[in-house]
């Protein structure tokens, strides 16, 4: 795997998770450069380990001198259903807007299930 890097989270509301990954997708909703900044955004990224685990990744951020970044993930496990792990990052970005996007345009995901 090409681009793999050494990334640590450190998330509020679970344990540090410390692996080595490449960046499969990343979306903010902090504005362009050259625009009026926000003083609070979210970054969501999707990582993958050599061995094929995800990492969904959402920080919550802030430029706000008292506040701190709040950062959660979850490990998705590799799995012959892929449509599930898709769900699965998705359940932890909340289905946002800009994660269904993210998907979308960068990873080319089709989001449509089909009931019989």
């Amino acid at each position: 795997m090409n681009d793999m890097e050494k990334v640590e989270l450190r998330c509020c509301d679970g344990p540090w998770l410390r692996f080595t990954a490449r960046l499969l997708a990343e979306t903010t909703t902090q504005r362009p450069e050259g625009k009026p900044q926000r003083p609070r955004w979210e970054d969501i990224r999707l990582w993958e380990t050599a061995n094929g685990t995800w990492i969904a990744e959402l920080t919550g951020c802030s430029d706000e001198g008292s506040e701190r970044d709040l950062v959660q993930a979850r490990v998705i496990e590799a799995s012959p259903n892929e449509f599930a792990q898709k769900v699965a990052a998705l359940d932890h970005w909340g289905w946002r807007p800009h994660a269904r996007a993210m998907v979308r345009q960068q990873l080319k995901w089709d989001m449509v299930r089909d009931v019989e």
